[in-house]
């Protein structure tokens, strides 16, 4: 038989030898979450630095990618999505638009507003490298979990991830 423990198993039980009445069950969920976020976004990172992205302009493109409908975006959208303030969206626009990815334009509806819009450059790497990363994700999950594990874990972590009860 092969012995499937982990670190946050061994962590558990150390912790179970300190605290005897402590129960870490949930422990065990919420540390793997957090081991897991940080391996994917480690490997995340490294496929798009090969492009020059990093994770968090990798985020606006996509979300760009998935919004726009032709006519920009206004920055206020992207806060919600990305978990991000509008001071740190602020700085990945800045860098996307110096790279050519992203251009800002007025808000025909709002004088004092701008929309933000993917060019033609931006538009080509991120169908290019959006791809690319769900299907590298896709075949680390898929290695170890069957379709129907996956559905089971995705309706997990939904119900994990649910603001509100």
């Amino acid at each position: 038989m092969v012995d499937e423990s982990d670190a946050v198993d061994q962590i558990r039980a150390r912790l179970s030898e300190l605290y005897p009445r402590l129960d870490t069950k949930a422990y065990g969920v919420t540390a793997r979450i957090l081991r897991l976020a940080q391996m994917i976004e480690t490997r995340r990172a490294e496929q798009l630095a090969t492009y020059g992205l990093t994770p968090g302009e990798f985020d606006v493109l996509a979300t760009l990618r998935r919004t726009d409908q032709g006519g920009g975006v206004n920055p206020g959208q992207f806060l919600e999505p990305l978990l991000i303030t509008s001071g740190g969206l602020s700085k990945r626009l800045d860098r996307l638009e110096l790279a050519g990815l992203i251009e800002r334009l007025p808000d025909p509806a709002d004088r004092r507003g701008t929309l933000i819009r993917l060019t033609s450059r931006g538009l080509e790497a991120i169908d290019r490298v959006l791809p690319m990363v769900i299907d590298q994700e896709g075949e680390a999950t898929r290695s170890k979990l069957s379709d129907h594990q996956l559905d089971q874990t995705s309706s997990l972590l939904r119900r994990l991830s649910r603001d509100r009860d």
